[in-house]
């Protein structure tokens, strides 16, 4: 496609890179082929063609109205057409040069002003997002339709999370709206990761990825909050951090542009390339990884949708649905899956006529075969798929989580963390002082509620023998028998021992607990003497708390 910009268009920052993308453009049309919102609208300017044409015209100095710019508008972001191009256009950041250059030129309508400021002022900012959320949950019966759809009925509060403990350790971004609208998303990745022998190192100072701005006519600011979580984020870089995960696919996207976007700003360009090299979707952390000490048990039935961020941007269709499959979830298939559920970021909102139509043709492939749960990867697609109130929406590692084998009520953990493996230590070593002065021989260890040993030993001259929990009526069906050097052996080994769901329930229920505000959390079994004596071991140890 050959170009001939104004020298007004010339001055723009990224100008070169607009002219470079035009020029690679054959405007052959395979791009509407695909496109969600040519489909549905049948214009040659709501395809990625036209809309390429559309940008083209205003950069080479044709008139320009606010009907283009709303064509732009509807364009959903969804790089659907960047996977089907043979080309290899980059449609996307040609978008957003557009979106930026006509912005600054066409005044928007004083309504859309004002929701773009208020979703930059509230979506990206957890301290006024989640109470916003609470309020809206407690007055949802009353609302019109329009706005109780984007309110969720019910939220899964975040399971506790365990202490960092492991040498392997990686960050993960907290991001803004996940937070509220699903807060054990990151929760559930923690617990999940801790049995595969990785911790989460918590960055607080870590915020919003900078996509709300940048895609709401406020680019420097999306900018400048990504500049904010490299400063966060660059001391465990620099310490090792194996990588920065992400569990919204949006952000994650949104993340691994950080090295393009600011790769001439002097101060940042080097940081920016490292942080988007550590960036990784969940997924690609865990299909690496042996995930047999997961133990996932399911008969569950669910269908997944691959959002546009992680099929198109990331480049990672197909990759979630192997893992499911190891784990033992059946998947039904889903037709048109490459295309848009509608909900775009903050499309849903601004355009909430389309992002209905595509969110209601997609649930109808979803549900198709029938699923049990839709299961997803973005807080966006989640929260628009589930408000038509249809099959329950969820992440997918929630659902895996649910299925790892932990013991009966585990759902009903409160927010406190279990304990940190000092904290493990410290009691073992007050059972040990009780055993000595008894001159019994005993084997400690202390359980969390996910059924991972915290901490294990074995007193010189103390068998090691399998049950080495407390009580008396769950004693044999406590551990199953198992010889409790595989443990240590695990332990001493650097990996993660956990035990069955049989095992830790009977820990659970029979043995000498710990508990945090009513709940048990974790509990501490002795072996190797009577059950009077072992309880009385055991309860020097909780005491050490």
């Amino acid at each position: 496609m050959q170009t001939n910009l104004t020298e007004q268009a010339r001055k723009l920052p990224r100008a070169e890179e607009a002219e470079s993308i035009l020029r690679s453009c054959v405007h052959c049309g395979f791009c509407n082929a695909t496109c969600p919102t040519y489909q549905l609208l049948g214009d040659e300017r709501d395809g990625p063609r036209g809309r390429i044409y559309l940008i083209k015209a205003f950069l080479e100095g044709e008139a320009t109205t606010r009907e283009t710019q709303l064509h732009l508008d509807q364009c959903l972001s969804c790089r659907n057409c960047e996977t089907t191009c043979p080309s290899g256009v980059k449609y996307h950041n040609l978008l957003d040069i557009g979106r930026e250059a006509m912005a600054s030129e066409i005044e928007r309508p004083l309504q859309q002003r004002m929701l773009r400021s208020a979703l930059r002022t509230v979506v990206p900012n957890p301290v006024i997002f989640n109470p916003l959320l609470k309020a809206g949950q407690v007055v949802r019966t009353f609302m019109p339709a329009a706005v109780k759809d984007k309110i969720p009925g019910n939220i899964t509060p975040a399971k506790p999370r365990p202490a960092p403990r492991h040498a392997r350790h990686v960050l993960i971004l907290e991001g803004c709206a996940q937070q509220g609208l699903s807060p054990n998303t990151n929760a559930a990745t923690a617990r999940v990761l801790d049995r595969l022998g990785i911790s989460i190192k918590p960055i607080s100072e870590a915020g919003c990825c900078g996509a709300v701005d940048y895609h709401l006519d406020a680019q420097q600011a999306g900018l400048d909050r990504a500049r904010r979580n490299i400063d966060a984020w660059w001391p465990a870089v620099e310490n090792g951090a194996e990588a920065i995960i992400q569990t919204a696919s949006g952000c994650g996207a949104f993340v691994k542009e950080y090295a393009h976007l600011l790769r001439d700003d002097p101060a940042y360009a080097e940081k920016a390339a490292r942080v988007s090299a550590l960036a990784l979707d969940l997924v690609e952390v865990l299909e690496k990884e042996d995930l047999q000490p997961l133990q996932a048990k399911t008969s569950q039935k669910l269908a997944f949708h691959c959002p546009c961020t992680l099929q198109h941007a990331q480049k990672l269709g197909g990759r979630v649905e192997p893992v499911l499959r190891k784990l033992g979830f059946s998947l039904t298939p889903v037709a048109d899956s490459h295309l848009c559920c509608g909900s775009a970021g903050s499309y849903s909102i601004t355009q909430p006529v389309l992002a209905k139509q595509l969110r209601d043709n997609k649930l109808n492939a979803l549900e198709a075969g029938k699923p049990d749960t839709i299961v997803t990867a973005n807080i966006g697609c989640q929260t628009h798929l589930g408000s038509a109130n249809r099959t329950p929406v969820r992440h997918w590692i929630e659902v895996v989580e649910d299925a790892l084998n932990g013991p009966p009520g585990d759902n009903k953990m409160l927010s406190k963390p279990v304990l940190t493996l000092e904290e493990a230590n410290r009691m073992i070593d007050a059972a040990f002082a009780e055993a000595d002065q008894n001159e019994w021989k005993v084997t400690v260890a202390v359980v969390d509620d996910g059924g991972h040993i915290l901490a294990m030993r074995r007193m010189d001259g103390c068998a090691p023998i399998a049950s080495y929990i407390a009580p008396q009526k769950a004693r044999s069906a406590a551990l199953g028998r198992r010889d409790t050097s595989e443990f240590e052996a695990m332990i001493n080994g650097g990996r993660t021992a956990f035990l069955s769901a049989p095992e830790v329930t009977g820990l659970l229920e029979g043995g000498v607990p710990l508990k945090v505000e009513g709940q048990v959390v974790a509990a501490i079994g002795v072996s190797g003497v009577k059950p009077d004596q072992d309880a009385q071991v055991a309860k020097a140890g909780i005491a050490a708390l």
